[in-house]
């Protein structure tokens, strides 16, 4: 938070100590005046005035820029520049009457009356300016809150998109490969996979899309997701897990695995003579890297990068933090990094 920030909040908050603050600028020319200004009333032969009036100026300034912050921010219904400048000038300007009352009231002799004018006009652009600063920051705040939530809504009608489009894809896929364990009757392996389907199913639909779970779900998704994938390929398709660490602070977006696998089957061939191998490991500089060996496909369906670009805005949303991809043309490596809670 910078200077102005805090002093935006401070004349909202605590406008008494704003008006402390936008008092002594406006008087500031009669606080280093201070030994022209004794000079002067010692050949007067009243030296100790100059402490006199001096507060009371103050004063009458402090009283002023708390009208003027008070009607600013608790008073005017429409902040604009017109409205702070008419009546701050109103209120600033009724300065110039109440010290000419008091000094005669107290029987004190002003040199250089004519400064009260200066200072009063000093107060008032200094209360316009900061004031209409305030609306300024507003809006911007406003903005960046309206920005912020396109953002998450944008994010949230292409998690929903994702999801309509994998499920039933995923489900089809899943479907073939319960039929061919039924087939072969293995009946211990039949179970555990419809087991792995239902968690997989259970896990895309309990989350929400801006959820950071921890990073021990995702990692637990992806296995099941392989084994299913395991079958559907006839195992033609193996995946090594080396994640280290169990710290509960550890977190990823909600389903950060899935288009990552995804992509790994929408783009590559899987047979007898590509078989595919996925690594999924932490590194020392805290990422998640999760690779795959590359058999790119002759004519790959036309997704743009979709996945990868919502994936990477999802990160970007949540933790302010890039994902990073290679390809080498061997391997292909998606680095994601890891968030503390």
């Amino acid at each position: 938070m910078n200077f102005i920030e805090r002093l935006d909040i401070t004349m909202k908050k605590r406008p008494w100590l704003a008006s402390l603050i936008l008092a002594a600028i406006a008087i500031y020319p009669q606080l280093v005046s201070i030994v022209m200004e004794w000079k002067m009333y010692s050949e007067y032969g009243k030296p100790f005035q100059y402490f006199a009036i001096t507060p009371v100026r103050f004063l009458l300034f402090f009283a002023a820029a708390l009208a003027c912050l008070l009607v600013n921010f608790r008073t005017l219904k429409t902040k604009s520049l017109w409205n702070y400048a008419k009546w701050d000038f109103l209120i600033c300007l009724a300065v110039i009457p109440l010290f000419y009352i008091l000094v005669k009231g107290l029987k004190l002799h002003v040199f250089q009356f004519s400064m009260i004018y200066f200072e009063a006009l000093m107060l008032w652009i200094f209360v316009v300016g900061l004031s209409y600063m305030d609306t300024l920051l507003e809006s911007q705040r406003k903005t960046e809150k309206e920005n912020e939530q396109l953002q998450m809504e944008s994010m949230k009608s292409r998690y929903a998109a994702l999801l309509n489009q994998i499920n039933p894809h995923f489900f089809f896929n899943s479907l073939n490969g319960l039929s061919s364990l039924v087939r072969k009757k293995d009946e211990n392996a039949t179970l555990q996979y419809i087991e792995d389907i239902s968690d997989i199913f259970r896990y895309t639909l309990q989350n929400e899309p801006l959820d950071l779970v921890p990073m021990e779900s995702e990692v637990d998704f992806a296995k099941q997701y392989v084994n299913v994938l395991k079958t559907r390929y006839a195992h033609k398709l193996t995946c090594t897990v080396d994640v280290k660490g169990d710290s509960a602070e550890d977190r990823l977006p909600v389903l950060t695995m899935l288009p990552l696998l995804e992509n790994i089957t929408t783009h590559n061939i899987i047979d007898s003579e590509h078989p595919m191998e996925i690594s999924i490991r932490t590194t020392e500089d805290g990422f998640l890297e999760v690779s795959n060996l590359s058999y790119p496909k002759p004519n790959p369906p036309k997704t743009g990068g979709t996945g990868l670009k919502n994936l990477s805005s999802r990160f970007q949303i949540l933790s302010g933090k890039e994902i990073e991809i290679k390809d080498d043309g061997h391997t292909f490596t998606v680095r994601l990094p890891i968030i503390k809670e």
